[in-house]
């Protein structure tokens, strides 16, 4: 009878202990699969965001680039040393700086929505103030008035487009790792 029971508390620990290992092996295998899955999805959200952040970068680099001709076309309509003012055409001049304009609100529009809020805000700010002066001159080139408004707005954006270069600066430098 004692053998019985030494058989019988012995198949039982083997028991016991066979399921418990049959149940952590199972359990292993389900943790690990889970792993792999978790991996491969991990992988695929690294390669969608990073090819995600190079292109918000090269939109970032390029509206930057519209802004530095819009600024430069600016500046040769208003220059600082004003007798430079009366040796350049300035029909040809605000052709120029119409062209440059229009790029970039062009541009900005159609690729509004890689930028944060900020830079949408303050860049709208000054798009608007071309579009309602700038645009509006160059399509009808009306009066004495409308020349007035529009030089006020181009002075204005030449004020606005620095500040907006700065917050794209620090944007950029944000993508790249280097703040």
């Amino acid at each position: 009878m004692a053998l019985t029971l030494l058989d019988l508390g012995i198949s039982a620990t083997l028991l016991i202990s066979a399921a418990g290992w049959l149940t952590q092996s199972i359990i292993t295998h389900r943790l690990s699969k889970d792993i792999e899955n978790f991996k491969t999805s991990l992988r695929e959200h690294e390669i969608r965001f990073s090819s995600l952040h190079e292109k918000r970068a090269e939109v970032i680099a390029e509206l930057y680039s519209h802004m530095i001709d819009c600024i430069e076309s600016i500046d040769l309509l208003y220059p600082s040393w004003a007798p430079i003012r009366f040796l350049q055409d300035q029909k040809e001049i605000l052709k120029i700086a119409y062209d440059s304009s229009r790029k970039l609100i062009l541009y900005f529009d159609k690729n509004r929505i890689y930028f944060g809020e900020e830079i949408v805000a303050i860049i709208e700010n000054f798009a608007k103030e071309l579009r309602e002066h700038v645009f509006i001159y160059e399509l009808y080139n009306i009066d004495e008035e409308s020349k007035a408004k529009l030089d006020d707005a181009m002075k204005k954006v030449k004020e606005q487009i620095p500040q907006a270069m700065k917050v794209i600066e620090a944007e950029f430098r944000v993508i790249l790792g280097v703040s």
